[in-house]
């Protein structure tokens, strides 16, 4: 908030004197001016260390600015990068600025990595420089291994499963998912081994709860039934 405060409120609140005769305190002072408790006093002890600097807001310009160099520069990196390219070597920043080191190309100060990284996207004309990089594709273009729509298709798996008591007794369970929403439309438990009549028993009962589906797909070879459209 101290940034954007007028050099006017930061002069109140620097001489303002919390002291002086019919002084109102200091959070009155700061309600009728519209500023917080830090933003308050940072000003004043900023004022104190620098003065009348802290009547203008601090520069919000980096530290050490990003360096510009010359079109020599630019020209060399570039040249670099197709030499690199042409040799069918890898031409990115820092084989580029390896290059440029070993073969003591580059003029005046070495670029950064990331400043050779710049180079080539701000170079004026750089069509066929850099290559695009290609948007992600929408999600709405990928197409989707399961059914659109519900009821579309049912998928049969059975498997073989051991009970708790005391003879461990075998079990199939067969299990009836559709396909486009992952619901279970018919898990059913049989004392027999896999088999094809009690796998035609768990999709009755299931069409038999919520309608004709389009399509059933099962391992038709180990239950020794067809695969069935209806």
């Amino acid at each position: 908030m101290s940034r954007s405060l007028p050099p006017s409120v930061r002069r109140q609140m620097i001489a303002f004197d919390p002291a002086a005769l019919d002084a109102p305190s200091v959070s009155e002072f700061r309600r009728s001016l519209g500023v917080n408790r830090p933003s308050f006093y940072k000003i004043r002890d900023r004022h104190h260390s620098e003065g009348n600097a802290a009547l203008n807001p601090r520069s919000r310009a980096p530290e050490q600015p990003a360096r510009v160099f010359t079109d020599d520069t630019t020209k060399v990196v570039l040249g670099i990068r197709r030499r690199l390219k042409g040799k069918g070597w890898d031409a990115g920043p820092k084989s580029i600025w390896h290059a440029g080191v070993d073969e003591a190309e580059f003029p005046g100060s070495i670029p950064s990595v990331s400043t050779i990284a710049r180079i080539p996207a701000g170079a004026a004309g750089n069509t066929g420089v850099v290559d695009a990089n290609p948007r992600k594709r929408p999600r709405s273009s990928f197409i989707r291994f399961q059914r659109a729509a519900a009821m579309a298709m049912w998928q049969l798996d059975a498997f073989e499963y051991k009970l708790t008591d005391s003879e461990r007794t075998k079990v199939t369970v067969y299990q009836l998912v559709d396909d486009s929403t992952g619901f279970d439309v018919g898990t059913a438990v049989f004392p027999s081994p896999e088999n094809g009549q009690d796998a035609i028993a768990t999709v009755g009962a299931a069409i038999d709860a919520y309608g004709v589906l389009q399509e059933l797909l099962s391992d038709y070879a180990d239950l020794g039934i067809m695969p069935m459209s209806v």
